[in-house]
């Protein structure tokens, strides 16, 4: 049976906070199918994929409590993932230091500028990012990623057209992206924290 024919959405995550495995299943099965895809555009290694959506959904069963208070599940699961993706990336590049210097006795030529990068200086030109953009567009992209509200209830809040907020969320986004590019920064940094939002 699928996701949406097992349970309404709330339904289903109320039913996985008190613990119901087969709702969680059900869970898994859904959204485990969207990331997989996403991943592996960044990790080009199908069992790096597994192994970093096994551990999403070890961290989303863990803080399953939490589940029936998310506004925008899809949101935040893919918030979680790509958090996993950091970490194991950090992960892989502390490995591949220890095995350069183990073997030569120096990491320092061969570690690219991206590899040296610290989620210090990825959060910061973030930061620096959402600060050049326009208000209206910091309070949409603020209520979007923050709040984890869809842009109909953004609209609501803000007395705007959906249309209105989708473009301002649309073009923070864009400005986001091309400021973190042209401070050196990869596509890959881009899943630290622009998950879009269908």
């Amino acid at each position: 049976m699928s996701y949406n024919a097992l349970y309404n959405e709330k339904e289903l995550l109320q039913n996985i906070a008190q613990g119901d495995e087969r709702a969680f299943f059900s869970f898994y099965d859904h959204y485990s199918a969207l990331l997989r895809p996403f991943l592996f555009k960044y990790t080009r290694v199908e069992s790096d994929v597994e192994e970093i959506v096994q551990e999403t959904f070890i961290k989303i069963w863990v803080n399953r409590d939490d589940l029936a208070t998310i506004e925008n599940v899809k949101a935040w699961v893919f918030k979680i993932a790509s958090r996993t993706y950091l970490n194991y990336l950090k992960k892989a590049i502390r490995e591949k230091k220890r095995n350069l210097i183990a073997g030569s006795g120096t990491a320092v030529e061969t570690v690219t500028p991206f590899e040296r990068t610290s989620v210090g200086e990825i959060s910061a030109a973030i930061k620096q990012a959402i600060g050049k953009l326009s208000e209206q567009k910091k309070r949409v992209y603020a209520m979007s990623r923050e709040q984890g509200l869809m842009p109909m209830e953004i609209a609501e809040k803000l007395g705007i057209p959906v249309g209105t907020v989708k473009n301002q969320l649309s073009a923070a986004l864009k400005e986001i992206r091309e400021h973190l590019i042209a401070s050196g920064h990869g596509p890959v940094l881009i899943i630290y924290t622009l998950i879009k939002i269908f």
